[in-house]
């Protein structure tokens, strides 16, 4: 409910998400699995205000400062090179942008986190992405982002983050 304007869904998987988003937003979604795309237009909501693209995230089609809103939704635990993604996210985004990040990764439970840890080779090779990443870490660490809210649930493994992207020093406010 928070992504407004004109809005970019990273690993938008089956469409999932399509039913949450406001009237009034512009969204295009993007997935590399042309299977999980066709399964997105197959719903039965009102996907007419949503533009579903194949698309690999490491390599958009789109152009610079292009969206007022990106979300991610349990993918960036997914990406082969997350950096790699989280650059060209940053990249469509617009200064003062909001990024909007929903994923899994690591537990406060130390004991729950070796067990990650020790099942991350199945993970990737089962589900092809791994748990056992501080998702709040990866956004923190990026100098170009700031956290404007973020929350964690399921034993503080689910990690929700509003994160604004940073206007460029070359930019007037």
């Amino acid at each position: 409910s928070h992504a407004e304007g004109n809005v970019l869904e990273t690993g938008c998987g089956t469409g999932n998400n399509a039913a949450y988003y406001k009237a009034d937003t512009n969204v295009t979604a993007v997935d590399w699995s042309k299977n999980m795309i066709e399964e997105a237009l197959g719903k039965d909501y009102d996907s007419s205000r949503i533009k579903y693209v194949i698309a690999d995230v490491e390599s958009l089609p789109f152009g610079d400062e292009s969206f007022d809103t990106v979300v991610d939704t349990f993918s960036l635990q997914s990406y082969y090179d997350r950096n790699k993604a989280l650059s060209e996210i940053k990249r469509v985004l617009k200064p003062n942008g909001l990024l909007l990040v929903m994923g899994r990764g690591a537990s406060v439970v130390s004991l729950y986190n070796q067990f990650l840890q020790f099942r991350a080779g199945l993970d990737i090779q089962r589900e092809g992405c791994v748990y056992h990443l501080d998702i709040e870490q990866i956004v923190r660490q990026d100098p170009q982002l700031e956290i404007e809210h973020h929350e964690r649930r399921n034993l503080d493994m689910t990690f929700v983050i509003m994160a604004r992207k940073k206007p460029s020093l070359t930019q007037t406010s």
